[in-house]
């Protein structure tokens, strides 16, 4: 029985470590209060929001093409919501605190699905955006929120919605000092 737990176990680890997006959330350095980037990289920080009418089984991606190649952040439901300040419901969606290689990147496109109920198939809906940013040694950037509509006419928007992102951050991670993060928002490019 012990040998199979420990299989178990150690599969369940290496598909963690096996997954190239699972260590896309992971908290960065905090000194101070403050996100502190590794030498060579910078850290983005960006929220995927999202709209759906299947509150089950929806899932968006956000793809950042650049030095590493392909970076995929994905947002789930029921699971994900970003921590609002105010009485406001939490929208769906989640706050992601990157590190990247310093240089140049673009979020190429957004990427949403969810279960057909009944045919067990899933809808897959793709939004191009094409939205470059550039990451510098020693950086800290905040991106926006980029919020995707999933329906049939699936639309995506960009917003500055900073207070509620970094009270988010402070929430999870214990930041509580902001001043050394950048605005490069992707929706003003």
């Amino acid at each position: 029985m012990k040998k199979l737990f420990l299989i178990i176990l150690l599969g369940a680890l290496s598909a963690c470590v096996s997954n190239p997006s699972a260590n896309y959330n992971v908290m960065q350095t905090v000194e101070n209060g403050r996100l502190v980037p590794q030498a060579g990289t910078g850290i983005a920080i960006v929220s995927l929001t999202f709209t759906t009418l299947d509150r089950d089984t929806a899932e968006a991606d956000l793809q950042i093409d650049g030095v590493n190649g392909r970076t995929a952040l994905k947002a789930r439901l029921p699971s994900d919501y970003i921590r609002s300040q105010s009485n406001d419901a939490d929208p769906m969606g989640r706050v992601f605190v990157v590190s990247l290689p310093a240089g140049n990147y673009a979020l190429s496109r957004v990427v949403g699905n969810w279960l057909m109920h009944g045919s067990g198939e899933r809808n897959y809906v793709n939004v191009e955006t094409n939205k470059p940013f550039s990451i510098k040694a020693g950086e800290v950037v905040y991106l926006g929120e980029v919020h995707l509509d999933m329906n049939f006419q699936s639309t995506v928007q960009y917003k500055q919605n900073s207070t509620r992102d970094f009270h988010h951050v402070q929430r999870r991670h214990d930041v509580t000092d902001f001043s050394n993060v950048k605005n490069q928002l992707l929706g003003s490019q």
